[in-house]
């Protein structure tokens, strides 16, 4: 498929690799200097991290990182791709982390709206 674009395995600085782990997969994650993706998680993740990222994408449901600033959508055009990554490794990483990013104890509050859910729970509570 590569070669149907035009790119060999030496171009640019691509470096081909297997699948990683969770752990290795963050690690590489947040030491980017940018990251370009059409993923809606790695936008929330990149914004954390303070690595800026380009979203291949015109609409995105994230869109807390575009107004915090760390999250720049291209479209799918070349150009526009390449002036994203322009900008967004020229500008400052000191973006505010939307707060709903940072909540702390997210499963606790998962696990009780999924056991307030289930029958036997709302029975033996009212009992």
């Amino acid at each position: 498929r590569m070669q149907a674009f035009g790119l060999k395995k030496q171009s640019y600085d691509l470096v081909f690799t297997h699948p990683l782990g969770l752990f290795d997969w963050v690690q590489l994650e947040k030491n980017a200097r940018c990251v370009i993706t059409d993923s809606g998680t790695l936008q929330d993740e990149c914004s954390i991290f303070h690595v800026p990222i380009v979203t291949l994408r015109d609409v995105t449901e994230r869109a807390e990182t575009q107004e915090a600033g760390s999250n720049i959508l291209a479209g799918a055009n070349r150009e526009s791709i390449l002036r994203a990554v322009d900008v967004v490794l020229s500008m400052p990483t000191e973006w505010t982390t939307p707060p709903e990013y940072l909540e702390k104890q997210v499963s606790v509050t998962v696990a009780k709206i999924l056991l307030g859910h289930l029958p036997f729970t709302r029975t033996r509570l009212r009992a």
